[in-house]
């Protein structure tokens, strides 16, 4: 368990810098450094509302589980749970596909455009959003238990502030040329401004 982690993907903040280049395919799951962008900071002294669970039987069964297992490490920490958003799940399926098909591992899409224009582009209007993303890993409960023993991408998830989820995850046929993983996961998380 202890070597699967290490060789996790990092995962990476919004911020992550265009020219953190992936490393060759390990051998066991990875992860990229997490990334972040805000727009300002919240107000000191304002209370952060939690939004609900999204329903199960309106998304996807693997976010829907990727989504329970984060909010169960998010609940022992005594924070609220996330919900699935249908823009940041919009923006992280392509994510997803984006990478898998451009066969790179990176926050950065291959258009160029960092997090925050991606999430923007989906229809999310934030105040506030990160993403982890990870490669290899076959089920949502190994790629969340991964990131949570990773400091960048456990704060990530851990952050009070955010409220809103989305999960993109693509399964590729291990045959293709570019192919660097047959797994990607997308986990992107956000804050909505206040209206």
């Amino acid at each position: 368990m202890r070597a699967a982690r290490a060789a996790l993907l990092l995962v990476a903040v919004a911020l992550a810098s265009p020219g953190c280049a992936p490393k060759p395919e390990p051998a066991a799951p990875a992860e990229a450094p997490p990334a972040r962008e805000q727009v300002a900071p919240r107000p000191a002294g304002r209370p952060v509302p939690h939004a609900q669970p999204a329903a199960p039987s309106t998304a996807d069964p693997l976010a829907t589980r990727m989504i329970a297992r984060v909010n169960l490490y998010r609940a022992r920490e005594g924070l609220g749970p996330l919900r699935l958003d249908a823009a940041l799940t919009r923006a992280a399926e392509a994510h997803a596909r984006d990478m898998a098909e451009h066969g790179n591992f990176t926050h950065v899409g291959s258009d160029g455009a960092a997090l925050g224009a991606r999430a923007s582009r989906a229809g999310y209007r934030w105040q506030r959003v990160a993403e982890n993303i990870a490669g290899g890993q076959a089920s949502p409960d190994a790629v969340v238990d991964d990131w949570m023993a990773s400091e960048g991408h456990r704060a990530n998830i851990l952050e009070p502030a955010y409220r809103d989820a989305g999960v993109g995850h693509v399964l590729r046929n291990p045959d293709r040329s570019r192919l660097r993983y047959r797994h990607y996961w997308v986990l992107i998380l956000g804050e909505q401004p206040e209206h």
